[in-house]
Order: C-alpha cells, then structure tokens, then sequence
C-alpha cells in the first residue's frame, strides 16, 4: 500500500484506497488457499489523527478486519497501523459500516 498511496496526509481517496484493500485482502485468502478475513470498510467523522492522516474534520473511509484476536481497524491509504477497534481514536464518530 505505501508504494502506491497518495502523499497527501489529509485523506484523499479514501474510499478508493479502502476498497484495494478489501480486494487485496480477499485475494490473499484465495492465492493461500485458505478463506479471506471478514472485511468492511467503515465511515467515520475523522476527528482526530489516524495513522499518519490528520483531523479532517469530515467523512473518512477506514478498513475493519475480523481477525482470530477481534475486530481491528486499518488506515487504507497507508496500512501503517491496524488496531483494535476499541483503540480506535474515532470508534465515536462511525457514521456506518458497509460490508460487501
């Protein structure tokens, strides 16, 4: 992912960047064989700093992974940190979750 992200720490194409993510996800549990992790990508109001994207004060798209260990969350333009979803600095200002 960071080979191909935007440099622009303020959350551009997000959506773009969480729906790779998805996909890329999904193939990886084709290409092992073995079945891909529940994935979704959730809506939130960034209020505060994510993963190297700053306060945008507007709608951003995050990755949401069902792992062994929980529900974690993803920075799609940087894959930089995944954590848990009850870390996650923004869990309050989800606005929805879409699941595909």
């Amino acid at each position: 992912m960071k080979s191909v992200a935007s440099d622009d720490p303020n959350g551009a194409d997000c959506d773009e960047y969480g729906l790779f993510l998805r996909q890329m996800t999904g193939l990886a549990g084709m290409v092992a064989r073995s079945t891909a992790p529940a994935a979704a990508q959730v809506v939130v109001f960034q209020g505060k700093e994510f993963s190297g994207v700053g306060r945008t004060r507007e709608r951003h798209a995050v990755g949401l992974f069902l792992t062994d260990r929980g529900w974690f969350v993803m920075e799609p333009q940087n894959a930089a940190k995944l954590v848990p979803i009850s870390s996650y600095v923004n869990r309050r200002g989800i606005q929805y979750i879409t699941f595909h």
